[in-house]
């Protein structure tokens, strides 16, 4: 049985704005905003889904999102919730822009990632260049890298899309090997990065879907976003437990390494690969764990994890060699992975143009 929902998006000037729409690259916005909701659905596991963008009286556009083999209906909230939280960091971009752009950064919201099926939160610093370059915000070794470890614990590696609903604390695109003008102006973003990373969660019942916080930049973001509920500096390991939204639901939080540090260090010696890689399997099985069962003890679903792995080294050391091999490719020229360098098309255009772009190619993903 079909199932449909209609809703308004918004004014066609503010979406263009909103989703970083070019006109020069001859996709119409309707089309540019289908393309994010279409991957959505399919993140969604909703096969043979289609969503139809369109203007509406009043130059405002709207969509009707269709699937015959599941319910669309949640979108209805999600999405409105979604752009909600995205006007607040295009107010901020449009407030420090000048500074933004000094830093060839460009405004660049986590579209096209699980909606209604989320049952995990990856909370990161900001997006790398190929997010926008590709036009899929799973484009990069980071996140490739973090779901074979997920495989590696045993997650069902066809569904992993689900775990992959991504919060960056600053909506802006840039290059990993310098986020110099990222910490200048991330302040200005900390009510955007909270209402995001609220409408993702399902705060419908006590506990909302776990979170996953990488590397110390999104561990700072949390003191900073969070005071009164975080007051030391989380590390390594750190269990956290937040109220998120304005509700009771309370948000279970690890803190683990970014995904990307072992791809990005040239030099592997292999204690500290071994330790690295013990590290990121001990995270990631926390998150599959909390995936599965929300309501289960963070901490003891941590101090699980920790047993199962700190007790297979000959295990560990596979998975080393392993992907050493897979995302070796990683740490090739950055122009050879990346070769537009988040480039997009700089014809003159009256609507909407994007910042810009970047004149250095990407040296760290995300």
């Amino acid at each position: 049985m079909t199932t449909s929902v209609q809703f308004k998006l918004g004014p066609w000037d503010e979406m263009a704005d909103l989703f970083a729409w070019d006109s020069s690259t001859g996709t119409e916005l309707t089309d540019w905003i289908a393309h994010g909701l279409n991957q959505t659905m399919y993140r969604d596991g909703l096969l043979g889904a289609w969503a139809d963008v369109f203007s509406t009286s009043g130059d405002t556009l709207s969509v009707k999102l269709s699937a015959e083999f599941g319910s669309v209906r949640g979108y209805a909230r999600l999405i409105p919730a979604f752009i909600a939280a995205a006007r607040l960091g295009f107010a901020a971009y449009e407030a420090h822009r000048s500074t933004i752009e000094k830093g060839k950064l460009f405004f660049w919201l986590p579209v096209g990632l699980c909606m209604l099926k989320t049952r995990s939160v990856q909370l990161l610093h900001y997006p790398p260049y190929e997010a926008r370059t590709y036009a899929d915000y799973l484009y990069s070794p980071t996140n490739r890298r973090w779901e074979s470890l997920l495989g590696s614990n045993g997650y069902d590696i066809e569904h992993v899309t689900a775990l992959e609903r991504i919060c960056d604390a600053v909506p802006l695109a840039g290059p990993g090997s310098d986020a110099t003008v990222i910490n200048e102006v991330e302040p200005y973003f900390m009510p955007y990065g909270r209402a995001m990373l609220a409408a993702l969660l399902d705060q419908s019942t006590t506990r909302t879907q776990p979170v996953v916080a990488y590397g110390s930049p999104a561990h700072a973001w949390l003191r900073s976003a969070f005071p009164k509920q975080v007051k030391r500096m989380p590390s390594l390991f750190s269990v956290l437990q937040l109220r998120v939204g304005s509700g009771k639901a309370v948000t279970p939080v690890l803190c683990a390494n970014h995904p990307s540090e072992f791809l990005f260090f040239d030099e592997h010696d292999a204690k500290w690969a071994f330790e690295l890689m013990t590290q990121d399997l001990i995270a990631a099985r926390w998150q599959a764990d909390m995936a599965e069962h929300r309501d289960a003890d963070p901490v003891k679903v941590l101090r699980e994890a920790r047993k199962f792995w700190e007790g297979r080294r000959a295990e560990v050391k596979l998975i080393v060699a392993a992907q050493e091999e897979v995302y070796g490719y990683a740490k090739q020229s950055p122009a050879t992975r990346n070769p537009t360098g988040g480039r997009t098309s700089t014809a003159v255009t009256t609507m909407a143009p994007v910042p810009a772009p970047p004149s250095q190619p990407v040296a760290r993903a995300r």
